[in-house]
């Protein structure tokens, strides 16, 4: 076995240096960009996958919910331990170096350059007008969650540093994104998937009614919210519900949660679209949270609310909660 050993060892060494000994003609035809001269619908489909991430139960939804009293991840037996990464977000003890703290930062903002390589290299204005709401939307995760948005240009070194814009700058730039994208975005799709002038217009409502928040300069107010503001936030919203988009009447409230959402609800604006053959993001991912492992069907003996913010619904209130007690 030794001897097989070193003859192989000194089987890969001629190799290496064979290879390194050979003159090597190399010759130039030029360099080609990843691109080439116009970014197309390929190139955009790579900003539309860096939303999936949106779909998992960590990282962008985990900040969203389990600082808040809607959610918590309590260690059930061996289970959701997770060297305390659902508990440290629950309590407010997380640090600079926290797992789905690094972790979202580096996935939205993996979408933001994805959106921007397409933005600087395409020439036909719908695929722009969808890379800008996509950018728009990654931002606005971004600076919600982290206050500040790093800025690369895409033909730039990797070695540059990037700029980074205070959040009530990227919230202009966002702004600039969104309105670009309106009034580029077809009017409607088929495809609830693609983003279309009222999913602009519906994140230009929430964009503006956030404004105060991400414009003051001190964390927790005082806030001043602009009239302009919050005349733009009507106006969007009007748009959104002049184009058809409406809740649903009484006693349809789940069809937004339906697994073929897409065709059912009047309300879903921008979301993924679910087939009886594909669905990126089934509904189940969300209420499976919840069960535990031996009930049917089955779940991940997870997540589980605050009884407080439970108890705070009434017993007509038409929610989620309400379908998992019982209520109709």
């Amino acid at each position: 076995m030794k001897n097989i050993t070193s003859r192989a060892a000194l089987c890969s060494l001629v190799l290496i240096t064979a290879a390194g000994c050979a003159k090597l003609d190399e010759k130039l035809y030029g360099s080609k960009s990843l691109y080439g001269n116009n970014a197309g619908s390929a190139e955009l489909n790579g900003v539309y996958t860096q939303l999936y991430g949106q779909t998992d139960q960590a990282n962008t939804y985990a900040l969203q919910e389990h600082p808040t009293d809607e959610m918590m991840g309590p260690t059930r037996g061996t289970d959701w331990g997770d060297f305390g990464t659902w508990r440290k977000l629950h309590t407010h003890t997380w640090t600079p170096t926290h797992n789905q703290v690094n972790d979202t930062w580096d996935q939205l903002n993996i979408g933001v350059f994805r959106a921007t390589q397409v933005i600087s290299k395409a020439t036909d204005n719908n695929i722009k007008a969808q890379a800008s709401f996509l950018r728009a939307y990654f931002m606005f995760q971004v600076v919600d969650l982290y206050g500040q948005q790093p800025m690369r240009d895409p033909d730039a070194p990797t070695s540059s540093i990037p700029t980074v814009m205070k959040r009530a700058e990227a919230t202009d730039f966002i702004i600039k994104d969104l309105e670009f994208a309106e009034a580029n975005l077809a009017a409607t799709t088929a495809n609830i998937g693609v983003a279309n002038k009222a999913a602009a217009q519906a994140l230009l409502a929430k964009v503006y009614l956030n404004r105060a928040v991400y414009a003051a300069t001190t964390v927790g107010g005082p806030f001043t919210f602009a009239k302009a503001d919050m005349d733009k936030v009507i106006e969007y919203a009007n748009k959104v519900t002049a184009a058809g988009y409406t809740l649903e009447p009484a006693g349809k409230y789940f069809q937004d949660f339906a697994w073929d959402n897409s065709e059912q609800s009047h309300g879903n604006i921008f979301g993924f679209y679910n087939t009886a053959t594909s669905s990126p993001a089934p509904a189940k991912n969300r209420w499976r949270m919840g069960l535990h492992y031996n009930q049917t069907p089955d779940g991940w003996n997870g997540f589980t609310t605050l009884a407080d913010f439970y108890n705070s619904f009434e017993a007509t209130d038409r929610t989620p909660w309400c379908r998992l007690s019982g209520i109709n």
